[in-house]
């Protein structure tokens, strides 16, 4: 049975796996400038580096979780005498043993005793970062850890710092207070724990409580040195305190009930009637405590890689709508300012045939006057377009500024760490930005000097078409002597209106068609890098599916846990180590059960309900049909799986926490 729920067990988080190797063929069809493929390669092999970790530690567990035989560790500071105690145990000869002024033990010693194993692991003080991985992978294997106190006080916090870290794996945990002294102290001294034994015990009991949880499962003091004197074959240098605590105790047993070393084998021996059940929970327990520290870093990571993602979106969707303001704004001011100057080069055209009518000049006093129309009216258009288009330039140069500062201030605010780091992201991008804001500057505004020429040119050209007009002014004016002036001022005054209407008629629209190229070419890097930005959101939708699924295991897992305490009647279940609490569906609710598990599990509680319908009903309220408002924490992360499991026909959209959580 132990076989079949490990193969369960390893099937389920090699699917696991196999989804994860999935994410690499993630494609980046939407991307497709070179430059910006090369930066999000580098920025999803940030995030796949991650994930890869994410699979090199669920096969290490999978591969290095021991399923057969149950682990204890002996687990401590340097010289706490774990090694003392376990060959008291087995009734050793004690040349395991140090001499009390090293760290003795450099390797991981796995003793059979009874029907377990015993793991004897180098000290966590001192130079422990020469065995770290053994260390590890001790840990991993262990399902029982005895941590033993090897000093007349509890543990300082730096020692607490380094046991929270190891024992990380939801594993069951004993303290073991080793009280120190050698027999001639016990001469006098009647009682193994004084009061300041007591004292230490009460404090250490309260520190692991705290530390560990539920994982902790209590304290015993023993003296591992007097209880190693109870064994009928020791190596020399023991002899002469055995003969002296056999004086002061009288015989090996008596030794050994002052020791209290019984306690430690009574706690082995119940571990030993009830490995399997320690064994799957403890091994179930390292999957579930690592998925739950792996959803917690993606999950933390991945919200502020979204929030790059948005606060990017809307930065470059403000500065578009901002350069369009700029634009047509701009385009108003300049058909305004040719509105203006061609009626005032309508009304000096008109003037000065006018006057050279009326003073009867010749064809060159015409040319010659038109002339200086054109130079002077050349120049006034040409001075204020180039101001407005300078203009224009200026306040879409400092919208692209104010793009870049602000994208820089959002990545200094972020300021992360972590696998994924959004920090190594934006400096992929980097790339990206130069060449972005480098092709508005290059590319954009180099088509204002087209719109600058393609505005004077017309108006040039309304100036070249009256000077045309003067031969036929001249003919109007001589050729027929009764009409004179008159019908000559009439016929120029409505060739000139027809001039200037006819390139009225063809400048503004092509004006607005040169703006509008001025405003796309500007527009274009950005929305190339907005664009590109999808790639980054497929990214993050991909991350999203991986999430999904870690979930699914974790409840995959629970599943398969309880089920094996409460049948196969379990329909849905989700352990969470993190906030110590469980669910159950398809059993009914049975207080004596509940106490039980929790026990068992070595959480805080466990909610048992007989159908969907009754736990849903007290897990929160429903808004619809697809919107779920969990009443706690727990109740929203444990509705957001279920909702994961296709069988269990319950797919909410959306599963939100109450505003009074």
């Amino acid at each position: 049975m132990e076989s079949q729920y490990k193969q369960n067990i390893i099937n389920s988080v090699s699917d696991l796996i196999h989804s994860l190797n999935s994410i690499e063929n993630l494609s980046l069809d939407n991307v497709k400038d070179e430059k910006l493929i090369e930066s999000f390669e580098n920025i999803r092999g940030v995030i796949f580096k991650g994930i890869s970790n994410i699979k090199h530690h669920i096969e290490i567990l999978s591969t290095v979780a021991e399923w057969g035989r149950l682990n204890v560790s002996f687990f401590g500071e340097t010289n706490a005498g774990k090694s003392t105690i376990i060959e008291s145990l087995i009734n050793g000869d004690g040349r395991s043993i140090g001499e009390g002024y090293k760290d003795f033990t450099k390797t991981v010693n796995k003793i059979a005793y009874k029907n377990i194993n015993l793991m004897d692991m180098p000290g966590i003080e001192g130079r422990e970062h020469k065995v770290i991985k053994n260390i590890h992978k001790s840990v991993n294997k262990s399902h029982v850890v005895f941590y033993v106190v090897g000093t007349n006080k509890e543990p300082e916090e730096q020692t607490i710092s380094k046991i929270k870290n190891f024992l990380k794996d939801n594993v069951k945990v004993y303290s073991i207070i080793n009280a120190r002294g050698k027999p001639t102290i016990y001469k006098y001294k009647k009682e193994l724990k004084d009061k300041n034994t007591l004292i230490v015990e009460n404090r250490v009991r309260e520190k692991f409580a705290d530390l560990l949880d539920g994982n902790y499962a209590g304290n015993v003091v023993v003296n591992g040195y007097l209880s190693l004197l109870k064994n009928n074959r020791l190596e020399q240098r023991f002899k002469n305190d055995k003969e002296k605590a056999i004086g002061i105790f009288g015989n090996e047993h008596a030794i050994e009930k002052f020791s209290n070393i019984q306690d430690v084998n009574a706690i082995i021996d119940n571990l030993g009637n009830g490995k399997h059940d320690e064994i799957i929970i403890s091994n179930t327990y390292k999957f579930l405590k690592s998925f739950g520290v792996i959803l917690s870093k993606i999950l933390r990571e991945k919200k502020n890689f979204d929030s790059f993602i948005k606060e990017t979106n809307s930065l470059t969707s403000k500065y578009l709508d901002d350069v369009e303001s700029i634009i047509l704004k701009y385009e108003s001011e300049i058909h305004s300012s040719l509105d203006v100057n061609i009626n005032r080069m309508r009304v000096e055209l008109k003037k000065t045939i006018n006057k050279i009518i009326d003073n009867g000049g010749g064809e060159s006093s015409m040319k010659s006057e038109l002339d200086t129309v054109k130079q002077k009216q050349s120049k006034k258009i040409n001075e204020e377009i180039t101001t407005l288009l300078s203009s224009m330039k200026d306040e879409i140069e400092e919208k692209i500024k104010e793009f870049k500062n602000r994208i820089s201030l959002q990545t200094g605010f972020l300021n992360l760490n972590g696998d994924f780091n959004l920090e190594s992201i934006l400096e992929s991008l980097e790339i990206s930005f130069k060449y972005v804001l480098g092709q508005i500057v290059d590319v954009g505004l180099s088509v204002w000097g087209v719109v600058l020429v393609f505005a004077i040119n017309p108006i040039l050209g309304i100036v070249s078409g009256v000077l045309a007009l003067s031969r036929k002014i001249w003919d109007w004016f001589f050729s027929d002597p009764d009409k004179r002036k008159r019908e000559a001022k009439s016929k120029s005054a409505k060739k000139i209106d027809s001039l200037i209407n006819d390139i009225e008629k063809k400048i503004k629209p092509d004006l607005e068609r040169k703006l509008r190229k001025i405003n796309s070419n500007t527009k274009k890097p950005v929305k190339q890098l907005q664009e590109s930005m999808k790639g980054i959101k497929n990214i993050s939708l991909s991350i999203d599916k991986k999430i999904s699924e870690i979930k699914l295991s974790q409840s995959n897992l629970s599943l398969l846990l309880m089920k094996e305490f409460l049948g196969e009647n379990i329909i849905f279940s989700y352990i969470d180590l993190q906030l110590s609490e469980a669910v159950a569906v398809g059993y009914s609710v049975n207080e004596k059960a509940k106490v039980y598990l929790k026990k068992k599990f070595r959480i805080k509680d466990i909610n048992l309900y007989s159908s969907y319908t009754e736990w849903l009903s007290k897990a929160g309220s429903k808004k619809g049909t697809d919107i779920f408002i969990a009443k706690n924490e727990f109740d929203f992360r444990a509705v957001n799986a279920v909702s994961l499991c296709k069988e269990s026909g319950i797919q909410f959209k959306i599963v939100t926490r109450s505003e009074n959580i």
